[in-house]
């Protein structure tokens, strides 16, 4: 027996004591070893003691489903301050992130989102229209949206859901083309469209990840209208390459895979454009290339990759795109540089994301931070980058993935809210990329459906 343990004798047969005050008995089947993997108890001295057993499965599973109620109930108790505080959101008040307070003296408002042209109220508390609407403070900015003015008004108007690629603007004739489920698309260049992105869509409870950002994989996101996809890129030693989320022993998923899967619903939608964002596990040229080689395995998935000229080149319209069936356009981020000496060596058909991207910060730890819009909409640029596309990180990472919190932050106020903040703050530049976990969760097709048709109306380039 182990020496951290407390034991008693009783009727000639030793026990056990843990902290839990049971008395576990001892025998030929049933052992303790602090050194042995299992299921872990903390008892009186602060020593940890596994044990395994044939005969006793009992106590072993009896330890799995204590381990696991201690786990609930401490994400029970996280949750109960995000409903309380989705509570607030839904009757107009006012969280403060910084101090907690509650503030029910806010002025109703509407969303300012400069492509969807929508009314605001002046100083005066009139309803007005206006191009360039101006706020007292950054304060002012965060919480401006979540007035009752504009809940009321989102509930008497409910958007029409979203079911994969059938939602055409005006009814498609033989002569009107489709270009990612819309008509007007067709007329936006890429980087004036919204993408519904997964973050991390590699992990999911469908490909049996360990602590999964998603319920539903990717390929029914495909299905659904998701079209941009982050994936992270890792060496499985023996494994080889795979898609994982930073260690391959939490899941992984076979890189050809996912390209097959990614071809064949192309070739069944010749449509549709997607994006996807590759984070290389290391900065190594071997890593890149062997991504690159794993593209290459797959028939026809090179030759749909487009190859964008130069970082300050205009990008196509989604009409050119897709009438020259190059529909893959991919990115790359902590990779090689591909600069100098390594431009022969990399890909052309894999650009360099902060060469052409801007993007809000991730490192979101609740709820309260993804609505402290002055600081959840700083962007990080780098020098050199053409500034092409917004990236707009909305989900929470400094935590284990939780779909409540989804829940909350995916509903279409607190994204348009958020989207237009963004905007306005960083010279009314436009979100190319709303990313999300549990992408199944809130309203997000709906939103980029709603902000596509809305920009190609405001551009006047298709009714």
């Amino acid at each position: 027996m182990t020496e951290n343990s407390d034991h008693q004798k009783k009727n000639g047969i030793v026990y056990t004591l843990f902290s839990t005050g049971n008395l576990l008995k001892q025998n030929d089947a049933l052992f303790l070893d602090k050194n042995i993997a299992g299921c872990w108890w903390i008892n009186s001295r602060n020593s940890c003691t596994s044990f395994f057993t044939k005969k006793r499965i009992i106590y072993t599973l009896s330890c799995v489903f204590l381990s696991f109620a201690i786990t609930f109930a401490t994400t029970i108790i996280t949750a109960q301050q995000l409903d309380i505080e989705l509570k607030f959101l839904r009757a107009g008040t006012k969280i403060d992130p910084s101090h907690r307070r509650l503030n029910n003296n806010l002025k109703p408002s509407r969303s300012t989102d400069p492509i969807l042209d929508q009314n605001v109220l002046d100083s005066s508390g009139k309803l007005t229209t206006v191009s360039h609407p101006s706020w007292q403070s950054p304060h002012d900015v965060v919480h401006s949206s979540y007035g009752k003015r504009s809940l009321s008004q989102s509930k008497k108007k409910k958007p029409k859901k979203l079911k994969g690629k059938t939602y055409p603007t005006l009814p498609p004739t033989k002569n009107q083309p489709i270009c990612n489920g819309l008509s007007s698309n067709c007329d936006l260049r890429v980087n004036e469209m919204v993408f519904a992105t997964m973050h991390n869509a590699m992990s999911t409870s469908d490909d049996n990840f360990m602590l999964p950002n998603h319920v539903l994989g990717m390929e029914k996101a495909l299905d659904a209208g998701y079209r941009g996809f982050m994936l992270d890129v890792c060496d499985c030693g023996s494994s080889g390459i795979r898609f994982c989320h930073g260690v391959c022993f939490i899941g992984t998923r076979s890189l050809s895979t996912v390209f097959q899967n990614l071809v064949n619903f192309l070739d069944r939608n010749s449509d549709e454009v997607v994006i996807l964002e590759f984070q290389m596990g290391s900065s190594s040229m071997d890593l890149l290339k062997n991504l690159f080689g794993e593209m290459q395995s797959v028939d026809r998935f090179i030759d749909m990759m487009y190859v964008h000229p130069s970082k300050n080149a205009d990008w196509p319209l989604m009409s050119e795109i897709i009438s020259r069936d190059k529909r893959i356009i991919a990115f790359q981020h902590n990779g090689p540089s591909c600069n100098n000496a390594y431009t022969e060596a990399c890909p052309t058909q894999i650009h360099r994301w902060w060469d052409h991207i801007i993007a809000t910060p991730f490192a979101f730890s609740s709820v309260n931070d993804i609505l402290d819009f002055p600081k959840s909409c700083l962007l990080y640029i780098e020098e050199e980058s053409s500034r092409s596309f917004l990236n707009l990180n909305h989900f929470i990472a400094n935590s284990i993935p939780d779909q409540r919190n989804a829940i909350v932050i995916n509903t279409e106020e607190i994204i348009k809210n958020r989207v237009s903040a963004c905007s306005e703050m960083n010279d009314r530049i436009n979100v190319n990329f709303i990313t999300v976990d549990f992408w199944n969760s809130g309203d997000v097709l709906d939103i980029v459906n709603a902000y596509n048709k809305a920009r190609s109306k405001a551009l006047r380039r298709t009714l």
